[in-house]
């Protein structure tokens, strides 16, 4: 199994060297995608359909399971919303030279896990120094066997450099998942975190389905919330 410590990383777009770990389901193989090469229609409705289909099953929000339990009509609907917002991320090249997609695929070339990440574009104010986990999932049949821990830790080890925090908002069946990984919750009793909080107090979402966590990347930093 390769060390995640010793990954090197190698160009603009911050391609991670591939490397691979050996679970009980057969070895993993991790690699980036390339956004100026790989990235095109086909791949985006496909990574879409991933993440859709992994989020629909692991959350009771309606928004998300009209994807899984919805006529084909509301499916296809769901399905378009959703590849557009990836679509703004990819298009937008403030955000793309720094937007990392890391997939995790088996022997037969099928995705079985991925993360998408980008600078944090919600927060005008801390789009240059706070990354956003968009996006992060793996099948269920290839779960416990530490995919989502690699996906997650090699994401932030090539982005610590750039970013100071890292914020993200994860579903209430991952809590656990991102305590263990040193996320905390967003604290209200702190001013900064408080004025975010009352922004994401608009989505219907928050609190009922998803959690707003946050990291510290470099400690030495003002803190994303000092500065909003």
């Amino acid at each position: 199994m390769n060390n995640i410590s010793n990954i090197s990383f190698k160009s603009r777009l911050n391609p991670i060297k591939p490397f691979s770990i050996n679970t009980r389901k057969g070895e993993i193989y991790f690699e980036e995608v390339n956004l100026d090469r790989d990235l095109n229609s086909k791949f985006i409705k496909q990574i879409n359909r991933f993440f859709c289909s992994n989020f629909s099953r692991d959350t009771n929000d309606a928004h998300y399971m009209r994807y899984r339990t919805g006529t084909p009509e509301e499916r296809k609907e769901a399905e378009l919303e959703f590849e557009n917002n990836y679509r703004k991320i990819f298009n937008d090249k403030r955000l793309r030279d720094n937007t990392t997609l890391l997939v995790a695929k088996d022997s037969k070339n099928r995705i079985q896990g991925a993360c998408l990440s980008s600078p944090c574009f919600m927060i005008p104010s801390s789009i240059d120094n706070t990354l956003w986990i968009d996006s992060l999932a793996v099948n269920k049949t290839y779960r416990n066997e530490q995919i989502a821990s690699h996906l997650l830790d090699t994401t932030l080890n090539i982005n610590k450099g750039t970013f100071t925090d890292v914020f993200l908002t994860g579903t209430n069946f991952a809590e656990k998942f991102y305590l263990k990984k040193g996320f905390i919750p967003l604290n209200p009793l702190n001013d900064g975190q408080f004025k975010l909080l009352e922004i994401l107090s608009r989505r219907y979402d928050m609190n009922k389905y998803v959690i707003p966590f946050t990291k510290v990347l470099q400690p030495d930093k003002p803190r994303w919330y000092e500065i909003i």
